[in-house]
C-alpha cells in the first residue's frame, strides 16, 4: 500500500472550462465569473510583465546593432583571458 492511498483525495478546486453550468446556482455562477475575472487579470499581468522584460532585452541588445563585428571581437579576445588561439579540429571517427 502506498502512502498516497492513505491520504484523503483532494477535490479539484477552481474553475474548469467547459463544465456544465445547469446544476450551478446563481451564487455559484457569480462566484465562477469572479474567479474567471481574477484569473484573466492574473494572466494579463503576467503577459505585461513578459512584454516589459522583452522590451528591456531588446533595448539592451539593440545598442549593439550598427557596430561592426570586429568591435566585439576586439573586446572579447581570447588572449585577454589567458587563452591561446582557438583552432577548429576535424573530428574523425
Amino acid at each position: 500500500m502506498d502512502l498516497d492511498d492513505l491520504l484523503p483525495k483532494k477535490k479539484p478546486t477552481g474553475v474548469a472550462i467547459g463544465d456544465s453550468l445547469e446544476t450551478l446556482s446563481v451564487g455559484e455562477l457569480e462566484k465562477r465569473v469572479k474567479d474567471l475575472e481574477t484569473e484573466i487579470l492574473r494572466v494579463r499581468t503576467e503577459i505585461d510583465r513578459k512584454k516589459r522584460h522583452e522590451e528591456k532585452r531588446r533595448a539592451r541588445f539593440s545598442s549593439r546593432e550598427g557596430k561592426s563585428k570586429n568591435e566585439f571581437q576586439i573586446r572579447c579576445r581570447p588572449s585577454d583571458y589567458g587563452i591561446g588561439p582557438i583552432r577548429a579540429r576535424r573530428i574523425t571517427s
